[in-house]
């Protein structure tokens, strides 16, 4: 363990009750919760799980993940961090883009929490496949986090501090993370095929992207932020490149995330020490495995480094 302070934020979305729903978010972020206690020696008080219920169960100890609940995570992660701290985030879930205005082809990659829809009127949702426009509702917006927002909060980490972040989602673009990782915080639109999302919810293999309807209001960025790359050491691990969609499916017996999984694989065939570039090779070669073997795997996973970050950095400080 590190000689700072030690949290660690763990959320995960099926979007239990809606028309788009997931299976396999919680089970990653258990899976996950289950590696930081056993392997790496964290603390219970030290994670924080939000989780939307199964089955139509109410999430444990209110703890949601509303995009209220996933920033008072953020900050209670974040706030008060010192030099020498060990953060990591995980996020499971749908990734969405969403354009800047209406008509507009400028997008930014947002995380879709499980109260994504809570502003719009009865029956705005689910979006007709054959892609006719629908009745504008009024002013309502919908309630995203854009990841443009996570990395603001990143950038305020003092130097000295760790963060890890792993985002097993579509559209996982961390904007600003170094001069030679710097991508935009603005994308132009990807073209994705309509997706029935009821039918998706039996096949072999889900994407973890969620296509939104443009609504007649701006939304997202107001204006181009002007983000200033972390000081922290960052490793961020993103489960696959913009054009690409990230897919959930049955692993070892129940839906997981092929990202988490391949994570967790990753890992302990280093035995739960190594550095980032052994994860990061191992990540690569198990996802490989995976497409080779599974139908309606195609991501590449990404790893974004800050300034002060090195691939041979030990993963996690453990």
């Amino acid at each position: 363990p590190g000689r700072g302070r030690r949290r660690a934020l763990l959320v995960g979305v099926n979007y239990s009750g809606s028309y788009a729903q997931l299976k396999g978010c919680i089970n990653d972020v258990w899976n996950i919760h289950c590696l930081l206690r056993r392997a790496l020696a964290f603390r219970e008080e030290q994670i924080r799980v939000l989780v939307d219920g199964e089955g139509g169960l109410p999430a444990p100890d209110g703890r949601e993940p509303t995009r209220a609940g996933i920033l008072a995570g953020l900050r209670w992660l974040t706030d008060g961090a010192q030099p020498g701290d060990e953060l990591f985030l995980l996020f499971c879930g749908f990734g969405a883009q969403l354009p800047q205005g209406p008509g507009s082809e400028v997008h930014e990659a947002c995380l879709v929490p499980c109260d994504f829809a809570a502003d719009l009127p009865a029956g705005f949702l689910p979006p007709r496949l054959d892609g006719a426009p629908l009745p504008p509702p009024n002013s309502a917006s919908y309630r995203l986090l854009p990841l443009s927002h996570v990395q603001e909060i990143i950038s305020c980490l003092p130097a000295g501090s760790r963060m890890t972040v792993l985002l097993d989602c579509a559209y996982p673009v961390v904007p600003s993370v170094s001069m030679a990782q710097n991508l935009p915080p603005t994308f132009r639109r990807v073209v994705r095929r309509p997706v029935d999302h009821g039918k998706h919810h039996d096949f072999f293999s889900r994407p973890r992207f969620l296509e939104l309807p443009p609504l007649p209001v701006r939304h997202g960025l107001q204006h181009s932020p002007q983000l200033t790359f972390p000081q922290c050491v960052l490793h961020c691990f993103c489960a696959c490149r913009l054009q690409e969609w990230d897919a959930e499916l049955p692993l070892e017996g129940t839906i997981q995330g092929a990202f988490t999984w391949a994570f967790v694989r990753a890992l302990a065939a280093g035995g739960f020490r190594c550095r980032i570039r052994q994860l990061r090779e191992a990540l690569d070669r198990t996802t490989a495995e995976l497409k080779r073997s599974l139908r309606g795997v195609g991501q590449t996973p990404v790893l974004l480094l800050s300034g002060a970050a090195s691939e041979d950095d030990v993963v996690l400080g453990a």
